[in-house]
């Protein structure tokens, strides 16, 4: 390679990557993550876009390459990059990390979007579960250090880097050395860009297809360049490019490091409910002022009151996420998933059936929020979105619960236990707690599998519910 590039480089890497460097945590981490995104794949495969999504893909065929989790149905790998990737993102209740801006937590994205490659192109070239859990590994730590990177310009939406990422999984997988990768790369990374207007105002169903969309590119981008395909190797570094994609002062040889301690998948959270990760905290509050004993119908005036982030402030003025028109939007409005939560105790995905947002009695309880910041927040919790809430009575008694942490969160590991009972809870409607604790079984035990086959086999066994 007579070029040198950021591309290049980073092709380097991501051969030189040696999965039996990882440590037992990071295999850990990366079994509990496989876990929790199976069971928002399984939970949300029956939602209008997933079917929407399936029926449209497989209309086209394809070789019997990969599995559908929670199906018997076997497609393309490219076929089931797409459909996977959608049906666990649909519920918007897979992880999350935090990134900073300015000193500030921004949304750092959702790493787990990209597990449905390692799945798909594991199972395509028979790979070991083992060979599985170290390209997630991988898939985490590309993907946060692009996030590092990344301009908030409001140019790009995250999900442009899952093009790049996806690429760089599928030829791992693939086994491909420096060359072929670096057209991979290049191929995926010229054709990732996605605008952020996907999760602004009155969101589309395009913010559940958006990396799954992206990332089937990238993916289709190795098997090109594994049969000789050339790609513009210098898209990171010229105007021409994608350069404008990242900040004017990245470190763009960050993205070449040495791939010898890839530790970004230690600091992802898992959510406890399905909605915008900024929303957690606040949600468990709500939850534990129901627990209170309120009577919604006495309430007379609800505060939320978040930390004192340009972030915060912009989700909280955005005047699409206060009136939804659809399930994509009302997992991301504040009002109407602090209304629910107050109401049921819960925010699942029965919270957000027949169009709950449109209801008299939700309605009036979101009519009765009123939302505002508090720098004193940014101090008690600098690395997390925190909320506290204050009910007021209609006989003037005031209920307040602040949450800081919200349930899920990560300092440095996953709590298997809550991974483990979100997934027994997610899975219940359709799945057996036998079935349940065989596909439990079957992933924490992945890294000694020699394929895929048993967990697929036991993901084929999903009931329709």
């Amino acid at each position: 390679m007579a070029e040198r590039t950021t591309i290049n480089a980073m092709a380097g890497a991501i051969a030189a990557f040696d999965p039996n460097s990882l440590s037992p945590a990071l295999i850990e981490q990366a079994k509990l993550l496989l876990l929790d995104t199976l069971g928002c794949a399984i939970a949300g495969r029956n939602e209008p876009t997933s079917l929407e999504v399936q029926k449209s893909a497989l209309s086209l065929g394809g070789a019997e390459q990969a599995s559908l989790i929670g199906s018997g149905t076997k497609t393309s790998f490219l076929n089931a990059i797409l459909i996977n990737g959608v049906i666990m993102r649909v519920l918007d209740l897979n992880d999350y990390t935090i990134a900073q801006e300015k000193g500030e937590p921004a949304m750092g994205g959702h790493p787990s979007d990209n597990i449905p490659v390692a799945l798909a192109a594991g199972e395509w070239q028979g790979k070991s579960g083992y060979d599985v859990l170290a390209t997630i590994v991988l898939g985490y730590e590309l993907y946060n250090r692009f996030k590092k990177v990344i301009t908030r310009a409001d140019q790009f939406d995250g999900t442009s880097i899952s093009g790049i990422v996806a690429a760089a999984m599928t030829g791992h997988i693939m086994g491909q050395g420096a060359e072929p990768l670096s057209h991979a790369l290049a191929f995926g990374a010229a054709r990732c860009m996605a605008p952020p207007l996907m999760r602004r105002g009155q969101i589309s169903s395009a913010k559940s297809l958006s990396n799954a969309l992206t990332a089937q590119s990238g993916a289709l981008s190795a098997l090109l360049a594994s049969n000789g395909a050339t790609g513009p190797v210098a898209v990171l570094d010229e105007v021409q490019g994608i350069r404008r994609m990242f900040v004017d002062d990245a470190d763009m040889a960050s993205l070449s490091a040495p791939l010898t301690n890839p530790g970004a998948i230690l600091e992802t959270h898992v959510k406890a409910f399905p909605s915008v990760a900024t929303s957690q905290a606040a949600i468990g509050a709500a939850i534990q002022l129901h627990g209170d004993g309120l009577n919604t119908a006495n309430i007379d005036t609800i505060e939320m009151i978040m930390a004192d982030t340009s972030y915060m402030r912009g989700h909280q003025t955005d005047p699409g996420r206060s009136n939804p028109k659809s399930r994509h939007a009302a997992d991301h409005c504040f009002p109407f998933l602090v209304a629910a939560a107050l109401s049921d105790g819960e925010l699942t995905p029965r919270s957000f059936d027949n169009q709950r947002w449109e209801t008299l009695e939700i309605k009036s309880l979101m009519s009765k929020i009123t939302m505002g910041v508090d720098g004193t927040l940014n101090t008690l919790a600098p690395d997390s979105y925190p909320c506290r809430l204050t009910v007021t009575t209609k006989d003037g008694a005031q209920f307040e619960a602040q949450v800081l942490y919200p349930p899920g969160f990560s300092k440095g590991h996953i709590n298997a236990p809550d991974v483990i009972a979100k997934f027994a809870a997610v899975t219940k409607p359709t799945s057996s707690e036998t079935l349940c604790a065989e596909i439990q079984d079957t992933v924490m035990a992945l890294d000694r599998a020699p394929s895929l086959d048993v967990l697929m086999a036991s993901l084929a066994q999903v009931g329709d519910g």
